[in-house]
């Protein structure tokens, strides 16, 4: 199953991604720290990280067509 995660660089996000990993699913994730997002993609090469502004329409259209 693939799920899709926003704010996944912090909080209850960040402690999703494993959890779902973990379990067998594949994660296309969104947030704003690329740091964390740089972390994410070297701990789970199997997902999809990208740097969103969920506030911003045009960003999230984006995101949702690269993933």
């Amino acid at each position: 199953m693939v799920i899709w995660l926003t704010g996944c660089t912090s909080g209850l996000g960040l402690a999703l991604v494993p959890e779902f990993v973990n379990a067998g699913h594949v994660v296309i994730g969104c947030g704003r720290n690329e740091i964390a997002l740089q972390r994410l993609r070297q701990e789970h090469p199997e997902c999809s990280f990208f740097a969103v502004d969920v506030s911003s329409d045009d960003e999230v259209a984006n995101f949702c067509e690269k993933a």
